[in-house]
């Protein structure tokens, strides 16, 4: 978590020190603690840079505050039935559809498995976003 947002802002050397200990001793526990910082990282990076896909400053805020005071988790529900991994692209068969009578996106779809699920506080869901009846990605 990066100093401004409440952490230690720790390098990316230190971090593979501290994944490399993990491993040591658990290395299922080091392989989740490695996806939550990837995912913490990306989603740093575009904060800090102002990037069309940051998150809103609240909403990043306190996710940073819940990782720095209560020790939150977190990764992406990514991987599908058909798709598999998303990591060599594709577009989710998982759908968000807004309802505009509640001001909120219905998230339908089916995800296999997520590394380190159980530990987890907070879960990012890839999902294709469907307007009019045409899922625009």
């Amino acid at each position: 978590v990066p100093e401004s947002f409440g952490g230690w802002g720790g390098s990316m050397s230190e971090a593979a020190t501290t994944l490399e200990e993990l491993a040591v001793g658990d290395a299922s526990t080091a392989l989740c603690v490695a996806m939550h910082y990837q995912t913490v990282g990306g989603l740093a990076e575009a904060q800090l840079s102002q990037s069309p896909q940051a998150w809103p400053a609240s909403l990043f805020d306190e996710l940073c505050w819940a990782i720095v005071k209560d020790g939150a988790m977190i990764n992406a529900a990514a991987s599908e039935p058909e798709l598999g991994s998303p990591a060599r692209g594709g577009i989710p068969k998982t759908k968000a559809l807004f309802d505009p009578s509640h001001q909120e996106f219905i998230i339908d779809g089916t995800k296999t498995w997520t590394t380190g699920a159980e530990a987890l506080s907070y879960f990012i869901v890839p999902a294709a976003i469907v307007q009019q009846g045409e899922t625009i990605g």
